[in-house]
C-alpha cells in the first residue's frame, strides 16, 4: 500500500468517524452553539434536533464511506474533489429540507425551545453589505481556478469553484430567511448582529484564502478581518447560550 492510498483511505476515515457522534449520540447532544447541525430549524423542538442531527451524521459517515473507494482507485484529488461537492450539497440540501420538517414538526409539537420575540431582517444598507461581501468572492475564484484548470489541475480547480457557495448561500440565508439564525437564546438584536457577522466573516475568509494565492498582503488582510468577525459572532452566540442557561437555572 502506497502512500497516496494509505492518505485517500485516512480522509475518507476521518469524515467517517468525525460524524458517527451526530448518528450515534444525536438524541443525548443537547441544543448548543458548538456540536451539530446547528441551523436555527433544528432547534424548534427536540424531535427535530434529533432526527435533523442524526440525518446528518448518516449523510457525512456515507459521503466520507464513499470517498474512500474513489481515492483508492482514481487518487486523492478526485477524493478531494468528491468530499468538496458532495460535502457541501449536503449541507444545502439538509438546511432546506429542515425548514420544511421544522415546519411540519411545529403543526405537532408547538411548544418551541427558544425564540420568543419576532424573528426580524437587517436593514437596507446592511443588505448591501451582504450582497457586496458575498459577491466579492467570485471573481478571485474565477481567476485562480481558470489558473488551476489552465495548468492541468482540473480537482483543484472544482474545489475552489465550490468554495463561493458557502458565503452566496449563507447571504441568500441573511436575505430571504433570516429565521435560520434566529437561535432559541439570541434577543433580535443579537440575532440581527448574527445575521450580518456570518455571511461576511465567511465571505471574507474566502476571498482571503484565495486572493493569498495572487496577492499575500492583500488576501492575509482579507483573513484576519474575516476571522476577527467570525469570532466576535461566536462570542456573541456563546455569551448569549450562557446568560440562557443562567437565567433557566435561576428560574
Amino acid at each position: 500500500m502506497n502512500a497516496e492510498t494509505l492518505l485517500s483511505i485516512l480522509i475518507g476515515l476521518l469524515q467517517l468517524l468525525a460524524s458517527l457522534p451526530l448518528v450515534l449520540a444525536a438524541d443525548k447532544i443537547p441544543p448548543n452553539p458548538l456540536i451539530g447541525f446547528r441551523v436555527a430549524y433544528t432547534m424548534t423542538t427536540k424531535r427535530a434536533w434529533t432526527r435533523l442531527n442524526k440525518l446528518m451524521g448518516i449523510a457525512l459517515a456515507s459521503i466520507g464511506a464513499i470517498a474512500i473507494p474513489i481515492g483508492v482507485l482514481a487518487g486523492t484529488s478526485a477524493e478531494a474533489m468528491f468530499l468538496a461537492v458532495a460535502d457541501t450539497s449536503t449541507v444545502f440540501a439538509l438546511t432546506e429540507y429542515s425548514r420544511i420538517y421544522a415546519e411540519r414538526e411545529s403543526v405537532k409539537e408547538p411548544a418551541p425551545l427558544g425564540q420568543v420575540e419576532p424573528v426580524k431582517g437587517v436593514e437596507r444598507a446592511l443588505k448591501v453589505v451582504i450582497v457586496l461581501a458575498a459577491l466579492g468572492t467570485i471573481p478571485p475564484t474565477i481567476i485562480i481556478a481558470m489558473n488551476a484548470w489552465s495548468e492541468g489541475l482540473y480537482a483543484a480547480a472544482v474545489i475552489l469553484l465550490t468554495l463561493p457557495g458557502l458565503p452566496l448561500y449563507l447571504a441568500y440565508l441573511s436575505l430571504k430567511r433570516p429565521e435560520a439564525y434566529a437561535y432559541p437564546w439570541l434577543s433580535s438584536r443579537e440575532h440581527r448582529a448574527i445575521t450580518v457577522l456570518s455571511p461576511v466573516s465567511v465571505s471574507l475568509i474566502v476571498a482571503g484564502i484565495e486572493t493569498m494565492l495572487v496577492h499575500t498582503l492583500i488576501g492575509i488582510a482579507l483573513l484576519v478581518v474575516g476571522i476577527a468577525l467570525a469570532i466576535a459572532g461566536l462570542w456573541i452566540v456563546l455569551s448569549a447560550s450562557m446568560k440562557h442557561s443562567n437565567s433557566l437555572k435561576d428560574q
